[in-house]
């Protein structure tokens, strides 16, 4: 089993750096903030907590919302752009194959925020070869509280804001410092840079570790062949594709039948997305 989920996600990488041939520039990255993401694999199952690094690129009229291990990818794949894919990968894998992108984290989330608000999510279901994209406004309604306050990373002023969204009810806290509309994954909203954020089950939590002000570098996004799905949508086709992965441990040949259950109950318990409904 434990083979077949590395081949899952080295497939997953492999597919995400071809797929970066046919991308599109968009804006200019002038901020760069990082965020340590714990989240559990199964719903309500603290065992499964697993933490990753994500970061939040914003530029003047976009962000975007990625693990930080698919950003390297695609920024060593900028690096051999005139490359043919095959050559690319040859070349890209050697430093990128100790940095999987976790299945639950295969996405990027980019937000147009400063003329429309319009949220765009591209990602992949543990069927590593197709794209599906969620175009939608998120409309999140931010209940803020003035006088809850806290001091992160040492010197950052923040004040608490609560939301219900997708299922889960959340708690925000933000800095008026650092006046960037924007927070991880598809969160906005506020009048201040998110800088933590956690629903009130601590399944998903973000926080903010670094900030950097990089010189300007492009910001790109896909122009791959997507399928055009809802979230609820792409909910169900991550479901589905769980479905065909059972199907092909349950032809499989295990040592044993209890090693062939535990294979397939970890990936039945692989259910606790962001969006739950």
């Amino acid at each position: 089993m434990f083979m077949r989920l590395l081949f899952q996600l080295t497939l997953l990488l492999v597919t995400s750096i071809v797929g970066a041939q046919n991308v599109k520039e968009i804006d200019k990255v002038s901020h760069i903030f990082y965020y340590d993401y714990s989240y559990l694999h199964e719903r309500g199952n603290s065992a499964t907590e697993k933490n990753h690094q994500m970061l939040l690129e914003v530029g003047n009229s976009f962000s975007k919302f990625q693990s930080v291990n698919k950003a390297f990818a695609d920024s060593l794949f900028a690096l051999y752009a005139n490359e043919p894919p095959s050559v690319a990968v040859s070349k890209i894998m050697p430093q990128v194959s100790g940095s999987p992108v976790p299945i639950l984290l295969n996405y990027v989330v980019v937000k147009e925020y400063a003329s429309v608000n319009k949220t765009i999510f591209i990602g992949k279901t543990m069927e590593a070869s197709t794209l599906f994209k969620v175009e939608e406004s998120v409309e999140i309604s931010w209940e803020i509280d003035p006088t809850r306050d806290s001091t992160i990373l040492g010197n950052i002023h923040c004040i608490m804001a609560r939301t219900t969204y997708a299922g889960r009810d959340y708690i925000a806290w933000f800095a008026p410092e650092i006046p960037i509309n924007d927070g991880p994954y598809k969160f906005s909203g506020l009048p201040g840079l998110i800088v933590k954020l956690y629903d009130t089950q601590r399944e998903h939590v973000f926080s903010l570790n670094g900030m950097v002000k990089p010189s300007p570098k492009p910001m790109y996004v896909t122009t791959e062949k997507c399928i055009n799905v809802s979230s609820r949508g792409f909910s169900r086709a991550f479901e589905a594709s769980k479905s065909d992965l059972i199907d092909q441990l349950d032809n499989f040949t295990f040592s044993n039948e209890e090693m062939k259950i535990r294979a397939i109950g970890r990936v039945v318990n692989l259910n606790n997305l962001v969006e739950q409904f």
